[in-house]
């Protein structure tokens, strides 16, 4: 049977742009009064503190709402759902969402959902960044000799958050999707329904989202919510596999394993059929150690983007190196994104004693590995495409591909293939630029 052709339907999600700042609008007061989820006094007391140049006090308590209002909004989903987008089995309707969700893990869920596009989510890292950063020089013993967060980098904060989280006055594309898994969970869809049509189209985020999704449900459901979920799966997975992350596949595969060696026939034998439709089993792994490396990686990943970061780093990078060279195959992702942020750091540096780990564990992967990461899966890897946005990121990255004697071809996809010619010429600026262009054209 001939494939249908879903090109021309429109995306189901975008992304929000957040709302739209006048370019005039400069001073505190000008750009907090947008901030339609913040009270009249709190707008008051941020451009008192801003005008007062208490520039981080200021910044600080527009970033805590933006989280605060942004968990609410995810909390409005339920923390069942919260555990199965994280892959948590230990979070249920009855853990709180502040003790589970870490400020990264925040933003990345709000972006998975749409509740912002690339840009805000890139924007938005960055002022993570900035917060922690001066938080940890704060609680540093050379505190008197630091630098202070300064006017420009306090409004960038602040604009930010208004922006994409506090001028919005109603947030809604989380409950979109909130409705339409109760439609993947309680009926059996069809390929020429509207929604699932629009969803073939988005992006790779959020095809991830739904994969995710099914999967868990799978896991934890009973009874015909799990058939409605293992024929959906069915039904999704021709159209949307070729534009599928690499990481996604891979927890297919996975899922496969597991319940082949747990007995569960019915539901393997329901994502075997999904498997065989797209010719999937390369991404079935072949050993079960490969779930302690990615659970490691994962807390590499947290720990980056937590406060104190650099001191942190070492002991859990230091871990996931104990565990051995040799990376089973369906934790290989994890474990590259891992080491990576630890090698080169953020906009400020990296950990000392943490980045020759993990360049030790980057520089025994063979190249062939090397190959596939750069060029199937770091189009769809945001962490990574962030940080070549940067500075000191960019040319760690380009320096480390150089030592490892890489020479990638630039294939057929425009993006990719300036962002691979400017790694290999060693044009550290033309890196970042095309590093932001690929993060832009994921809103297209």
């Amino acid at each position: 049977m001939e494939e249908k052709d879903h090109s021309n339907n429109t995306p189901m999600w975008m992304g929000g742009s957040g709302i739209s700042i006048p370019s005039s609008a400069k001073s505190a007061k000008q750009i907090v009064v947008l901030a339609n989820a913040l009270t009249p006094k709190q707008q008051k007391n941020i451009v008192t503190a801003v005008n007062n140049e208490s520039y981080e006090m200021a910044a600080e308590f527009v970033w805590k709402r933006s989280i605060a209002r942004l968990q609410s909004i995810l909390h409005s989903l339920g923390m069942n759902f919260i555990g199965e987008m994280l892959n948590r089995s230990d979070i249920d309707t009855g853990s709180i969402i502040e003790n589970e969700l870490t400020e990264y893990s925040t933003l990345k869920l709000a972006e998975q959902l749409g509740i912002f596009n690339s840009t805000g989510a890139f924007r938005l890292r960055q002022s993570l960044e900035l917060v922690n950063h001066f938080v940890r020089l704060e609680n540093s013993e050379e505190r008197e000799d630091a630098e202070e967060l300064s006017y420009f980098d306090a409004m960038s904060i602040v604009k930010n958050c208004v922006q994409y989280v506090l001028g919005q006055q109603n947030i809604t594309v989380a409950i979109e999707f909130s409705k339409l898994r109760n439609r993947l969970l309680s009926e059996t869809l069809s390929i020429e329904d509207p929604q699932v049509e629009q969803l073939i189209n988005s992006p790779a985020f959020y095809l991830s989202t739904i994969i995710t999704t099914l999967l868990s449900s799978i896991k934890e459901a009973k009874g015909a919510t799990v058939t409605h979920a293992l024929t959906n799966l069915n039904v999704l997975i021709s159209p949307i596999w070729k534009n599928l992350p690499e990481k996604d596949k891979f927890s297919l595969g996975s899922s496969y394993r597991d319940y082949i060696a747990d007995g569960n026939t019915d539901i393997a034998n329901g994502i075997r059929l999904a498997l065989l439709k797209v010719q999937g089993f390369d991404y079935v792994p072949e050993t079960l150690k490969s779930a302690t490396f990615s659970k490691i990686a994962n807390q590499v990943i947290d720990t980056h983007f937590s406060r104190n970061n650099f001191y942190n780093e070492y002991s859990i990078v230091n871990t996931l190196a104990n565990l051995g060279s040799s990376i089973p195959k369906d934790a290989f992702l994890d474990c590259i994104q891992a080491y990576l942020v630890v090698y080169i750091g953020n906009r400020w540096g990296y950990a000392r004693d943490a980045a020759p780990i993990a360049y030790k564990q980057l520089t025994s992967i063979p190249v062939e590995r090397w190959e596939y990461y750069i060029s199937k899966v770091l189009k769809d890897d945001d962490i990574i495409l962030y940080k070549l946005s940067e500075d000191i990121p960019s040319t760690r990255f380009v320096d480390l591909y150089h030592s490892l004697k890489l020479n990638m071809p630039t294939g057929s996809n425009k993006q990719m293939s300036n962002l691979i010619r400017s790694i290999n010429s060693k044009s550290y600026q033309s890196v970042k630029k095309a590093a932001e262009s690929i993060i832009k054209s994921r809103e297209n």
